[in-house]
Order: C-alpha cells, then structure tokens, then sequence
C-alpha cells in the first residue's frame, strides 16, 4: 500500500505553478492480501472533502472507510437483509451529509452516518441502479417499467416516488422493441450514465452506447429539459447494427464505442470515460480509454486524457478522483490528482 499525505499534496496543488502538465497521478492507493486491505468486486468508492474514502464491496459485503493516508478505519456489513446487512445486488453508493447505499437486492437506500454507523433505511420500488442526493431528492437510473429503455428516477428521502424522465433511445434503436434475446440486448445498449451537479442544479444523462455522435442531455432538478451537448467521435462511427440481434454475427472488423461513468469536476465541468474498442470477429484486438474533461457551456472536449483500461473511475471531488484499479490479482482503490 503506497500513501502520500491527501491535504498536504492539496496545499501543494494550490500553490503550485500554473504552468503543470497535464497529467493523472497517484495520491493514494488501497489494495493488498491484508484482510484490511483486500477488495473482491467494488461496488462504489467515494471521497469526502477531508480525503476520506469509503469503499463498497457487492461480493463481500462490507462498507469499509479508510483516511486520507490510506490507513483502515473501520469496516460494516454482511450478507443480509438487516439492519447494517447487504445484499447481493449492490447498485453504488454516494456521498452527502451522510453515506448512502443504494442496496438494490433489499430494495432500499441504506442511509449510514461517516463513522458507519447506520442511521435508517427507506424502500425504494424501482429496481435501480446508480444513486446520487441532491437535497431532498435521489436520482437513480432505472429501466421504465413495461419497456426496455432506462430513465431517470427521482424519489424523496423517504424514498416516495415522485417522477420520472428521459425517456429517450439512442438513434439507432427505431422502431418497435423485440422480444426475447434481442430485447436483453436492447436493454443493454439503451442504458445511460448520470451526473448531478450541485453548484449549477443540473442533471446530466447520457446514452452510454452513443451513435454517430455523444449527446449529453442536461435537465433541471425537476427534470426538465434544459439543452444537448453534442461531441464528435475521434474517429468516423456508426453503432454496429449487428450488435442488435441475437445470435451476434461478427464481422471481419468491428468498432465499439461505450461511456463509462460521468461526474462534475466543477461547475461547467464535466469528466467523461470514453471507450474505443475495435474487434476482428469477436474479439477484442485493441482497446483505448480516455478521459474526457468537457465544457458544459460549449460543448467543448478541453482535455482529452489517455489512461489504463484497468481503472474505473468512481467520484470525483475537484481534480481529486477515486476509482478502481486491476493490477494482476489485486484489486485496488484508489485516488487520483487530475491536472489540465
């Protein structure tokens, strides 16, 4: 396990020339065969702002909160429907005053105090997935009911539905759904990414198999439509149609496009992963992941950041982000310094 000091490396950021590379670094990285130390499937991991990062396991059960140095805390949960209990289908987790759960297998939000002890949990009746609080509201990505697209939901803290919206497919999906194994495959291209932004008020979706371009859709709280942000692909692309209809027949070369997660680094800012697969038949002969840090105003890409196709990001809190990190067979958390 390699640790630096979270806010003194802060204090450096601040005061350090203007003139800084671009460049992805390690602050602090957690994963070892120490039982403290050691991950089966992250579910989620966060930061909070004194570089406190809490890690969900949805194989082992566990909610673990390691300081700003890496050191273990403390760590709840197993498998359960109970109070402090988890299920097997751990959706994420996010972080507010407080740390909640998204616990989709005991259809609840799990809502546990920074210390990790837990507060109170609220049924949800959607089985979602992603979760973040913005006030007195979640927002989850959820499939619609009765059909095979995803949207938005939206429910209080008492975890009452309120509403829905984004009822949007891609382009390239027209006409009626079909059934069977081609309606699973739908479903899994129509699914969606989500970001809130607290300082701006907005909600931003995105398709994360987008067609011949990247739409970012930003709402209001409420839901309402606010604008489209469109981004150009690096290269010429068309989602493969082929992907669409069961049994897959590959062709000779193929290209894949996919969006990973979506956070607000500030307000205006947005950070993207972006996926490049090309396939000869059905496999996978080269993959490339960036980073992509857009301008909401503009629709801009201001910085375009090439990483490990190992490393998932999680949160992000500032040019701080959190993600995980295959290295072998260690998993590991950890928190990155992004500077563009």
């Amino acid at each position: 396990m390699r640790t630096k000091g979270f806010r003194i490396l802060l204090t450096i950021i601040i005061f350090a020339p203007c003139f800084l590379a671009a460049e992805l670094n390690k602050v602090v990285s957690i994963g070892s065969n120490d039982l403290n130390y050691l991950f089966f499937k992250v579910a989620g991991a966060v930061l909070d702002e004194d570089g406190a990062v809490y890690v969900l396991d949805s194989k082992g059960f566990f909610l673990r909160k390691y300081d700003a140095r890496g050191v273990f805390v403390r760590e709840i949960g197993r498998h359960g429907q109970g109070p402090g209990d988890f299920s097997n289908v751990l959706s994420g987790m996010c972080l507010d005053q407080d740390i909640y759960v998204l616990d989709a297998g005991n259809s609840r939000i799990v809502e546990i105090g920074r210390d990790l002890n837990v507060r109170s949990s609220l049924r949800v009746d959607r089985q979602a997935r992603h979760l973040v609080k913005m006030d007195d509201r979640f927002y989850m990505v959820a499939s619609r009911q009765g059909g095979p697209f995803s949207e938005i939901v939206i429910c209080d803290t008492r975890g009452k539905f309120k509403r829905t919206f984004f009822e949007n497919r891609p382009a390239y999906m027209d006409g009626t759904p079909p059934a069977g194994m081609d309606l699973a495959l739908w479903k899994m291209y129509a699914d969606l990414s989500m970001a809130v932004d607290k300082g701006s008020q907005e909600v931003a979706v995105a398709f994360r198999y987008p067609g011949q371009r990247c739409e970012i859709f930003l709402h209001a709280l409420d839901g309402r439509f606010l604008r489209r942000i469109d981004i150009d692909h690096p290269i010429r692309y068309d989602f493969p149609a082929f992907r669409l209809k069961w049994p897959l027949s590959f062709p000779g070369r193929s290209q894949l496009i996919s969006l990973g997660s979506a956070h607000f680094l500030s307000p205006g800012k947005m950070l993207l992963e972006y996926w490049l697969e090309t396939y000869e038949s059905n496999r996978a002969v080269n993959q490339q992941k960036y980073l992509l840090v857009v301008d909401t105003a503009s629709g801009k890409v201001i910085h375009k950041e090439p990483i490990d196709p190992m490393i998932e990001i999680m949160d992000a809190r500032g040019n701080f982000l959190c993600g995980r990190q295959e290295d072998g067979d260690i998993t590991s958390v950890v928190v990155y310094r992004l500077i563009y």
